[in-house]
């Protein structure tokens, strides 16, 4: 093995950008066969997300005011909204006239693929071992609801680039303290909460592990607030003006709605009549939940330890499987292999983990604590307990804008062994239970309701003239 992997690095100097080339393509074709083949509305909330990009791109402001046609949508007043906003703005540029759900689906392939790069960038600024920045890439590419849900319409993608873009820039400037780096943690984390509110606890995480650097290395953020050091150039001075801006319009939505209704988002009823509210597909379906959470004795709901195993069953199932208007979900059988490689990583986290490395401290910080409040003040206390169903809005997705600090922790301790031949062949495994696992996996199980039948039938199926 010793002499193969001598031979690859003779004969093959940049093979890992060889390898991280094949891994690009390959996810590309995935996403653009999905693209193109995947009926609409399969995908989770592809059908609400694209008629607002379609009003968005109608309406000459950045707030869509409620209208006959939102009607049925949630709220879409008093919510970030950036996404929709940007992707009515480039609908502008379907010169080629393809359906509009088509353009926009591989506007959101194009954003896919360049958050797997700056993801691999990630891996390599975290690790010097081209290893495990590889199976980081592979497995992150190969994780069936993430590649699947890389091809649709939907704002996770866009908070996904830019939750990999800040997690990127926040290790970047723990490593140099420089004000270039910082203004990009800042300016990429704002934009992230003007995508989706869930980058909020994002930028709680970041603040919390700026302050534990900052305890550590008091000395660089001495010279980096040092006023000699400081010079107004025309690109600081652009950083500034456009993070003075974002922190506008991040205060318009979230520091209002605090003043205005006591929450960072308000309720559609503190906004709109409860008539008009119930209109809406979600609130009304919340509505009818809750009333029935409000029926079962307060005894019969698990306690939060209870809650734990069934909760990550679901979490597991539905990152490994997909999720959306449509299911494709794994059996026991079929997550042996999968639960095998989770097993094994948790016996080598424990066997090579030290205090010594910030890069996995950090991450590991990141991923507990965005858990814990995705487990306990969302999924239990918000879903749970107000509907009384375990599975209630519970989905693996909800973790993706940290899945690149758990990649990356994965990655890192499955090779943690220090033979090269035990570390290759752990290598080609994880690789293959992945590769396996997507698109092999829904091609096998998929049957004619997952496909389009017709483009010409797109744009009514999604009822983009409403």
């Amino acid at each position: 093995m010793e002499q193969i992997e001598k031979w690859l690095e003779q004969k093959l100097p940049h093979g890992d950008a060889i390898l991280f080339c094949i891994v690009v393509f390959y996810f590309a074709l995935r996403l653009f066969f999905f693209a193109t083949s995947i009926a609409p509305g399969i995908a989770p909330d592809e059908t609400d997300h694209t008629k607002l990009i379609v009003l968005y791109s109608q309406y000459d402001g950045f707030s869509l005011p409620e209208s006959r046609a939102t009607a049925e949508i949630d709220l879409v007043t008093h919510r970030p909204n950036l996404y929709f906003w940007l992707m009515g703005k480039l609908l502008f540029f379907n010169f080629f006239s393809l359906p509009t759900l088509l353009f926009l689906r591989l506007l959101h392939v194009l954003m896919s693929i360049l958050t797997l790069m700056i993801s691999f960038r990630l891996f390599r600024l975290l690790t010097n071992d081209k290893l495990i920045s590889l199976l980081g890439v592979i497995v992150l590419t190969n994780i069936p609801m993430y590649s699947f849900l890389g091809a649709f319409v939907t704002y996770d993608n866009l908070l996904g680039l830019l939750a990999a873009s800040s997690f990127y820039f926040l290790f970047k400037f723990l490593k140099t303290h420089k004000a270039k780096d910082l203004f990009a943690l800042i300016i990429t984390s704002l934009l992230g909460t003007l995508t989706k509110f869930p980058f909020l606890l994002l930028l709680i995480i970041f603040m919390l592990i700026g302050v534990l650097d900052w305890i550590k290395n008091k000395k660089q953020y001495s010279d980096l607030l040092s006023p000699k050091k400081w010079k107004l150039t025309p690109k600081n001075g652009a950083a500034l003006a456009l993070i003075a801006g974002l922190l506008y319009l991040n205060a318009s939505f979230y520091l209002m709605n605090i003043v205005r209704y006591q929450r960072i988002l308000p309720r559609c009823d503190q906004v709109l009549p409860f008539e008009q509210c119930m209109q809406k597909k979600n609130f009304h379906i919340d509505t009818m939940l809750g009333d029935r959470a409000k029926k079962i004795p307060p005894a019969s709901f698990l306690k939060m330890h209870g809650y734990v195993g069934p909760w990550i069953k679901r979490i597991e199932k539905t990152i490994l499987g997909i999720f959306g208007h449509k299911v494709m979900l794994k059996t026991s059988k079929d997550l042996l292999a999968y639960n095998i490689l989770l097993l094994v990583f948790l016996l080598f986290f424990l066997r090579h983990f030290r205090f010594q490395d910030p890069w996995i401290n950090y991450s590991i910080l990141s991923v507990l604590l965005y858990g814990w409040v995705l487990f306990y003040h969302v999924s239990y206390k918000i879903f749970y307990l107000n509907s009384g169903y375990v599975e209630a809005n519970l989905q693996g997705r909800y973790l993706f804008p940290v899945i690149t600090p758990i990649v990356f922790l994965f990655a890192s301790f499955m090779l943690a062994v220090k033979k090269k031949a035990l570390k290759v062949i752990l290598f080609l495994i994880v690789s293959f239970v992945f590769i396996l696992g997507d698109l092999p996996y829904f091609l096998k199980h998929a049957d004619k309701s997952w496909y389009m039948k017709d483009w010409r039938e797109t744009e009514k199926s999604v009822q983009l003239s409403s």
